[in-house]
Parts: C-alpha cells; sequence; structure tokens
C-alpha cells in the first residue's frame, strides 16, 4: 500500500515455515506455535497470535467464506469456521515479519490446563513474547494481531507490559469475556454452548471444586439441575449430569459463577495499566460479541489509539482484511517507519444507511446530543411529554407465548443520524420476581421493511452501580449481587442498549421492541445476541408510561431531527416521504 508521501513494507522475502515450536514456562509446561519468518539473514520484528483453537486451521489454505459459512454454495455441509481468526502469516512473512501463532495452555498440542482466558494465561503469553523477543531471528520488537479471542488476550497481557511488546493490533475483541457470555447479567447460553465446540481438545479443571470442596460443589450441581431455566437448555442440562467431564467443567463453572466475583475479574483486563498504541474496534453487527463493550474499552485505555467501527459484516474467514491496515500500523511502532498513523483521525465509523464513512476526535461524538423519545399510548415513540392520565401497557410471556410491546416514531421529517449508545428507561411491572429485558432498536424504511440495528438486555435483578452517572451513555449496574425486585410492583429499570451508528432517510421510522425473550435470529450476527436464557414460568409484564413513571428511549442524534418529530408524519405537506 503506498501513497505519494509514504507506502507499507514490500512483498520482498521468501518464508520459512517452522511447524510445532515449543516454548518453555517458568512451570515447566510447553506450548505450542507455528512460526512464519522471512527467508533471509538477519532479524525481523515479530507478531504474535495466541489462540485455544485449531493450530493448523489457522495457516490451512482455504478460501475465504464468512465466519458462519453461510455463504456457501451448500449451506449446512461447511464447517463453521468462526475460529479462522490469525490472519495470513505468509502476508506478513513476506513483507518482513516473523508471525507467530500460539497455542495457549491446554488446548491443541500446549502444555497444561486450559484457564479460559484467566491471569494464568495471561502470564503465560507475557513469558512466550519476552521469550520470542530474544530468539535469533527477532529484533526484539514484537506485536501482536487478530481478532476475537486473538484480540480479547492482547489486552489481557498488555496490561501485564511484556519486554518487547510494542503495539496491538485488535479489533473485533475489545469485550471481556464476561460481556459475551453475560449480556447485561443475562447469561448468553447459545453462544456460550456453540463457543466451547471450536477449542481444540482442551483439558479443563473444574475451578468451582477447587473453590468450594467436593460437598457444597455437588449440592451446587444439583441446586442448578432444578433451575428450570437452565436445564431447558439440552445442553446445558446435559453438562450438569457429568459436570467434570471435558467441556463440561467450563460450562458448568460459568453457570456457577453468575455474578461478578473474583472468578471474572481474574478474567478481565486492566486496562488503564496499558501504555503501548492500541488500534481496536468491531463492527455495526456484533452487538452480540465485541460491540458490547468498545465503548468502555475506549474510554478506560489512556495510551495512543484508534478505533474503527465498520458495516455489520463480520470478518471473512480465514482473516484476511486490514491486512495493509495492519501493516502500516506495524511499519510504523515495530519498523520506525512514517505511516502517517499518529495523523489518522481518532475515530472512524461506517454510518449505515448513507454507507460512508465519517471520521470524528472523540468517542461518542462530540456534537451528539441524546433527546429523550416518551413511550406513549398508540405505540407512539416522541419527544412530546405524556398526555394527562396516560397509561400503561402489557404483553405475556410463557414458554407457550413470547409476547411483546412496539412504540414508533411517526415518519421522519428529515434525515436523521443516530449514532452511539442509547438507554431506555422503563417504569414495569411483572407477575414474577427476576424479570429480564430485552430490547431491540428498530428501522422501519420507506417500504415498510423493518431492519434489526442493536439490541439492550438487562437482567432486571441488577441494580444501577452505586454513585453511577446517570447519562445514557455512562450508566453502569453493579453485576455483584442480583436483588430481583417485588413483583407485582412498579419498578425503574435503566436498560443500555449497545451503540449504532444509522443514518434514517426522511420518512423512515425508528423503533423499539420491548420483551422478556428474544425474537428469532435472521442471521448468524442476529443469532449471537439472541442466545439468552428464558423464562419458564408465565407472566403478565405491564409496561407504564405517564407523568408519573416517563418511560422513554434516549436517542444519540448526530444530525437532523432538529425541529423534532411531526407526530402528524408531515402530512398533509408532503406525502411522498422520499
Amino acid at each position: 500500500m503506498i501513497t505519494e508521501r509514504w507506502h507499507t513494507s514490500p512483498r520482498q522475502y521468501g518464508v520459512v515455515v517452522e511447524r510445532n515450536c515449543r516454548i518453555p514456562m517458568s512451570d515447566g509446561v510447553e506450548l505450542n506455535c507455528d512460526v512464519f519468518r522471512p527467508d533471509a539473514v538477519g532479524a525481523f520484528p515479530a507478531i504474535v497470535g495466541v489462540h485455544g483453537y485449531s493450530l493448523s486451521m489457522q495457516s490451512d489454505p482455504i478460501k475465504p467464506n464468512s465466519f458462519s459459512s453461510v455463504a456457501g454454495l451448500h449451506p449446512g455441509e461447511e464447517k463453521p469456521r468462526g475460529s479462522i481468526e490469525a490472519g495470513d502469516p505468509w502476508f506478513y512473512a513476506r513483507r518482513g515479519y516473523a508471525h507467530v501463532i500460539l497455542n495457549v495452555r491446554g488446548t491443541g498440542d500446549s502444555g497444561g490446563l486450559y484457564g479460559f482466558m484467566d491471569s494464568t494465561e495471561a502470564q503465560d503469553i507475557k513469558q512466550a513474547i519476552e521469550w520470542l523477543a530474544d530468539r535469533p531471528w527477532c529484533n526484539g520488537e514484537v506485536g501482536m494481531f487478530g481478532v476475537s479471542y486473538f484480540a480479547m488476550a492482547q489486552f489481557q497481557v498488555a496490561a501485564l507490559a511484556p519486554v518487547g511488546l510494542r503495539c496491538l493490533f485488535a479489533p473485533w475483541g475489545s469485550t471481556p469475556i464476561r460481556d459475551i457470555v453475560c449480556h447485561g447479567g443475562i447469561l448468553n447460553a447459545g453462544w456460550l454452548v456453540n463457543w466451547t465446540n471450536d477449542l481444540d481438545r482442551p483439558r479443563i479443571e473444574s475451578v468451582s471444586v477447587k473453590e468450594l470442596g467436593e460437598g457444597v460443589f455437588w449440592e451446587r450441581v444439583e441446586e442448578l439441575k432444578a433451575d428450570q431455566e437452565i436445564t431447558a437448555v439440552p445442553r446445558l442440562r446435559a453438562a450438569l449430569e457429568h459436570p467434570l467431564e471435558g467441556t463440561n467443567a467450563l460450562i458448568v463453572d460459568i453457570l456457577l459463577h453468575p455474578t461478578m466475583g473474583p472468578y471474572w475479574e481474574d478474567r478481565t483486563p486492566n486496562y488503564e495499566a496499558i501504555d503501548i498504541p492500541v488500534y481496536m474496534g468491531a463492527c455495526w453487527g456484533t452487538y452480540g460479541l465485541h460491540l458490547r463493550s468498545l465503548s468502555e474499552t475506549w474510554k478506560r485505555i489512556g495510551s495512543f489509539k484508534r478505533m474503527v467501527i465498520g458495516p455489520p459484516a463480520y470478518l471473512d474467514r480465514p482473516v484476511h482484511q486490514m491486512q495493509y491496515e495492519s501493516l502500516r500500523w506495524f511499519d510504523h511502532w515495530l519498523k520506525g517507519v512514517d505511516t502517517e498513523v499518529e495523523s489518522d483521525p481518532p475515530v472512524q465509523l461506517f454510518l449505515m444507511g448513507e454507507n460512508r464513512w465519517i471520521a470524528a476526535n472523540e468517542w461518542p461524538l462530540e456534537q451528539t446530543r441524546w433527546v429523550p423519545f416518551n413511550l406513549h399510548e398508540g405505540e407512539l415513540l416522541a419527544e412530546r411529554d405524556h398526555w394527562w392520565e396516560e397509561g400503561q401497557d402489557a404483553f405475556f410471556d410463557s414458554p407457550w407465548h413470547r409476547g411483546s410491546l412496539e412504540y414508533w416514531t411517526a415518519p421522519l421529517a428529515d434525515r436523521v443520524n443516530v449514532i452511539g449508545p442509547l438507554m431506555l428507561e422503563l417504569y414495569a411491572a411483572s407477575w414474577r420476581a427476576g424479570t429480564r429485558w430485552i430490547v431491540t432498536l428498530l428501522k422501519k424504511n420507506v417500504a415498510g421493511e423493518v431492519q434489526v440495528l442493536t439490541k439492550g438486555t438487562l437482567d432486571g435483578a441488577f441494580l444501577l452501580a452505586e454513585g453511577s452517572d446517570p447519562r445514557p451513555y455512562a450508566i453502569k449496574h453493579d453485576y455483584s449481587v442480583r436483588r430481583p425486585q417485588a413483583p407485582q410492583e412498579v419498578h425503574e429499570y435503566s436498560v443500555p442498549i449497545v451503540p449504532t451508528g444509522t443514518s434514517f432517510e426522511r420518512g423512515s421510522r425508528l423503533g423499539i421492541r420491548i420483551a422478556c425473550a428474544d425474537a428469532p435470529a435472521r442471521n448468524p450476527l442476529e443469532g449471537a445476541a439472541s442466545g439468552h436464557i428464558r423464562g419458564q414460568d408465565g407472566q403478565r409484564v405491564i409496561v407504564y408510561h405517564n407523568d408519573h413513571y416517563p418511560s422513554c428511549l434516549w436517542v444519540p442524534i448526530e444530525s437532523g431531527n432538529l425541529l423534532g418529530t411531526f407526530i402528524s408524519g408531515g402530512r398533509p405537506y408532503f406525502n411522498n416521504p422520499t
């Protein structure tokens, strides 16, 4: 890649491939890796990727396809390929880098027991980086690359400041693992049971047995077996029958740690300790995965950083996108070549609807204003305050019928750009304690077609954290203790909604769906955000919207809607909304 002012490293080397190299750890365990390096005399910078999946699969010659293989000629006949995330090692080696792809402890042919992104795994990666930086073919300069698992591991180890680690290239992976497993405190069972199948021969020892002791452990397992919401998921029920076997041990550990505590804290990066350049990002479609906590990651990292949020299409697998962008990043930080990455705008976003990129200096965008759109009778969503004696709406939720409510704006009178996180301030009551909220942000175009944009989720038993900033883009919940709200009483809930970046054309509508369970997913990205456990008892849920209980949706408007929405729809002044 070149411009008139700079260029990235050219393709100029052959490639030496060393398979199944062993890296010693301080406790005697050895980690297994493949090394791809330039076929030339001298020392080169190293790029390291770490994971728990098949090592050979990361560099097999496979034609790229969607991460879920839905684009294949014969869907269902192809094996899902979501875990092929290392990037192309030949690409980097040909351009003067040693690319090392490493299996973490307890997976593949690496020794030891798998720790599920814990602090031991992070310490292993630190040792591996320092060992690799000292190889004769490495000049001591190391960066990290990869998405998803590969990216999340980067944040964990960067906080430990390994000698030689100079930068991270970690898009599609800024989320702590708990935020993927539990959305707003609700177990994402669908993702969990699918993801554990991707691990390569994991050797797992129950953390819970060590914590609780044998007797208490088995008592807790029996309690889980009596939980109808958990046992309604066949894979979870099967794991409880043999809780110490294979990946069952990991699944049961997660079931036995439903709240934030030492187990999850050990698997959460210390973002404030990261002091090297970081490239992060996601796409608008990964609201069930890496987009969820990207805003928090961006805010907490204080070092030099760049963020990109792309169109709602997860990267192909094997990953080949962003290879030149990452090369430019590595050339700058590992080779000292001025590729002007420090002059780039800090934030670049793809604006859906207009299908163009926009640049910004801050996130959320500095010109954004959060406008409260109130829930009204007649399924209306509007800025107007509630009318006198407005009331309530209700729906039923049960295994026999999953109801919901929807609220929509009138057709918009102008183009409105909605960019940033949203929040539903909800006043509601339910027949049973422990209501879970699933809020879906929707767009209806001029033709009446409905598009799912993003989701918000909250287990109503988790309250706002003490001293939480009440602004819609800054609220935080305390996930360390469940405090189920009393049934059949009105309670206030603040449901955070994962950001979107969408342009609503004139005549289109913005809407929300409020439910206690997921609607059927229409594609794999929706599926990643739609596998939550469900209530197994019937209940009636009431949503209030009046002067006493002013339920509203806080919408981040970047531009447009200066006059507000027209409940009239703008008629009779314009009938053709396009």
